[in-house]
């Protein structure tokens, strides 16, 4: 209740998080969501903390430490941004393929219909339909990465 009455700061942080959550979702623009997801989910924790919304800290702690594996992840792209060399880059696998910005985008827009259009929402249903669109995304892209290999 504290956070909702704020007003448009509550309003900006959840445009922020939909913002980032989109950015994620995609493989192209996954590590612009990172970053743009660390200050946000930092805000939130120490929010949590410090208002003490008894055991919303330990989740978005959570959320937190993703954030920085994340960022972690990406590290040797986003050393460009403090004027550090990138390591060189091998393109091992299909991570890079359209496949998986198409998945994602589809993903957001499901995530944004059940929200939007069910009158109660169900997370059991939320989360089947998320799985079976990311084994759709994989299917695609194994098979995407199979007649690349076969054409070169």
């Amino acid at each position: 209740e504290t956070l909702y009455q704020t007003g448009l700061y509550w309003k900006f942080i959840g445009w922020a998080q939909l913002i980032a959550a989109f950015f994620l979702m995609t493989q192209r623009f996954s590590k612009l969501g990172a970053l743009i997801f660390f200050p946000l989910i930092l805000n939130i924790f120490i929010i949590t903390i410090s208002i003490n919304f008894n055991y919303t800290w330990q989740i978005s702690g959570l959320m937190l430490l993703a954030s920085v594996a994340l960022i972690l992840w990406d590290w040797n792209q986003l050393r460009l941004i403090i004027n550090q060399n990138p390591l060189i880059e091998s393109k091992l696998g299909f991570e890079y393929s359209k496949t998986w910005e198409v998945t994602g985008f589809i993903l957001f827009l499901y995530t944004v219909a059940i929200r939007y259009f069910s009158v109660k929402y169900d997370i059991i249903v939320w989360f089947s339909g998320c799985v079976l669109i990311g084994f759709i995304g994989l299917f695609f892209g194994i098979k995407a990465k199979k007649v690349s290999s076969f054409s070169s």
